[in-house]
């Protein structure tokens, strides 16, 4: 964790309520830490295929220990984001759905489920992801800024295409 904070720590006190922070996987649990380090509010948290405790993979586990061995402050993510929107395949075949659940519980949060989704990944044939990109455009209008998204390449995923557990 404070290898890759290095790289980011001197924007960390720029950030502010335009700032949206997106993360895939560990880049997910990477964005929880800053955004609970964070003096403001930001715009938005966008978690893809992200956990934020161990995954069961003792190799991967070790390795970002670093990232989740002391207790999130739930709290203090869940006041200093506006928007929280949660993404996972569900065949992921690296962060089992019970993980996503239990992030999702953390931060109150629904999540959108893409069928067959994978790790949503170019691995997993993703380029993009529709319901995400939509998510972060909705988020942006509501800023009063705005984004293109450019021309969807296979496989299209919509939202009528995605499941949503809501926590419980």
């Amino acid at each position: 964790y404070e290898s890759w904070k290095v790289v980011i720590k001197n924007y960390i006190p720029t950030f502010n309520e335009e700032t949206i922070l997106i993360g895939h996987g560990t880049g997910g649990l990477f964005a929880l830490r800053l955004i609970e380090e964070s003096p403001k509010q930001l715009g938005g948290l966008f978690l893809v295929a992200t956990y934020a405790e161990a995954i069961g993979n003792v190799g991967y586990d070790r390795i970002n220990t670093t990232f989740f061995e002391h207790a999130f402050n739930w709290e203090i993510i869940k006041t200093r984001a506006l928007t929280i929107r949660i993404f996972t395949g569900d065949n992921d075949p690296f962060v089992p759905m019970g993980i996503t659940q239990n992030l999702s519980q953390h931060l109150s949060q629904s999540v959108e489920v893409i069928p067959d989704g994978g790790h949503l990944n170019k691995a997993a044939g993703f380029t993009q992801i529709v319901p995400v990109a939509q998510e972060i455009k909705e988020s942006l209008n509501n800023l009063d800024k705005s984004i293109q998204i450019e021309k969807i390449e296979e496989p299209v995923i919509t939202q009528t295409n995605t499941t949503t557990l809501n926590p419980s």
